[in-house]
């Protein structure tokens, strides 16, 4: 995951393997085992397209026994990808303020816990103002233990 590969268009020439797929698709990369059992990554919210980005939250189902004491939690990612290529957006998780995935600039999803659909959020202003959050965008969600989450996120142009 994380490539960008151009989109075949129909009646085009400039694909190679005969123009029979068009778009792009993800694999998504998570599984969880366990009392013989394996669940996989899913995504079951809408997506939300925030500049050139589709930006949507998937879940990881918890695998639990009817007899286990400490049922574990489920988990979650937070992608953005490209629109136009299925492939990452530069920086679009990362500032100069942030760690996030140890400042992998090509990151295409952080685990965020995050359920549901996300919001985006515009802090308004120019960066003039004596905020040091203004001017700046953030994808806001819920968590899956019911708290408030947010990332700030740098909009592709």
């Amino acid at each position: 995951m994380g490539t960008a590969v151009p989109i075949c268009w129909a009646g085009t020439l400039a694909c190679s393997g005969g123009n029979d797929q068009f778009g792009w698709y993800i694999d998504f990369p998570g599984s969880s085992a366990g009392y013989n059992e394996t669940t996989n990554e899913q995504l079951i919210y809408n997506p939300t397209i925030v500049s050139t980005a589709v930006v949507f939250n998937t879940t990881l189902p918890a695998i639990d026994s009817p007899l286990d004491c400490n049922p574990g939690i489920d988990t979650g990612y937070t992608y953005a990808i490209d629109a136009q290529t299925g492939g990452p957006i530069p920086n679009f998780f990362n500032d100069s303020s942030t760690t996030l995935n140890n400042g992998n600039v090509h990151t295409v999803a952080f685990e965020s816990q995050a359920t549901g659909t996300d919001s985006v959020v515009n802090t308004g202003g120019t960066g003039s103002s004596s905020s040091a959050n203004a001017g700046k965008t953030y994808l806001v969600y819920q968590t899956i233990s019911g708290t408030a989450g947010s990332q700030q996120i740098i909009e592709a142009n």
